[in-house]
């Protein structure tokens, strides 16, 4: 008898549950690191974070992709005063979000090529890009 991936069951979840939810879990930390490294400001969070909660504490607690959404208004206005690196890493991390608007956030600042833009990243900012895209299922 020939099983099919989705017929292998352990303790009721699939293995292909575990990868999915091993994917989204890397990508979630990755993308935390990355929210913490270009700056919160640039991300859609609860008014009530800047009141009751430390914002670190916030993005440790978060649970899902979702509650770090970007902030499409505060990176336009944000984009020009950032040095090129940023301004890529930010774009680039826009791009996971939303792949037109993300790529024309790169054609904006000159680096219309992935590859090119990727080549002007710090190391830490690579690695970052590098996990989201190993670990991307679509926003």
């Amino acid at each position: 008898m020939r099983m099919s991936p989705s017929t292998i069951k352990t303790n009721s979840t699939t293995l292909i549950d575990f990868y999915i939810l091993e994917k989204e879990l890397k990508f979630l930390n990755a993308w935390k690191k990355g929210v913490k490294l270009i700056g919160h400001v640039f991300f859609k969070l609860p008014a009530e974070v800047n009141y009751y909660y430390n914002t670190e504490s916030f993005i440790n607690s978060v649970t899902s992709r979702e509650q770090l959404h970007p902030n499409w208004r505060a990176i336009g206005i944000g984009l020009k005063a950032m040095q090129a690196h940023h301004q890529i890493f930010i774009s680039m991390m826009y791009s996971f979000y939303n792949h037109k608007d993300g790529q024309r956030l790169l054609k904006a600042i000159g680096f219309p090529n992935f590859i090119d833009a990727l080549r002007r990243l710090e190391t830490e900012e690579k690695e970052i890009i590098e996990e989201l895209a190993r670990n991307d299922y679509g926003w």
